[in-house]
């Protein structure tokens, strides 16, 4: 579980490639390559999973500017978008 998490918080960090990933798993597991081989896939599936969660916050945020200039009450803004006032406070929209 510790060796997961350490790649993980390794491949969110970095930028290194899923082959890259794979490669040092691959190393680390020598002999081992079926295992080698799930840990660099759910490796890979969770950095997608990041990414996808990280654009969606993205898109939420620049919605949420958008909807600030055109006049929309704060509330609506949160409702609509899904974040929070911290959120916007963070990214300079409060």
């Amino acid at each position: 579980k510790f060796l997961y998490s350490l790649l993980v918080y390794i491949y969110g960090t970095t930028e290194l490639q899923p082959e890259e990933v794979e490669e040092v798993v691959k190393q680390i597991a020598k002999g081992k390559e079926d295992v080698a081989m799930t840990t660099a896939e759910r490796l890979v599936q969770q950095g997608l999973e990041q990414g996808l969660q990280q654009g969606e916050y993205k898109k939420a945020i620049e919605t949420a500017r958008r909807m600030k200039e055109r006049g929309y009450p704060i509330e609506d803004i949160l409702s609509l978008t899904g974040l929070t006032e911290r959120d916007l406070k963070e990214n300079g929209i409060l």
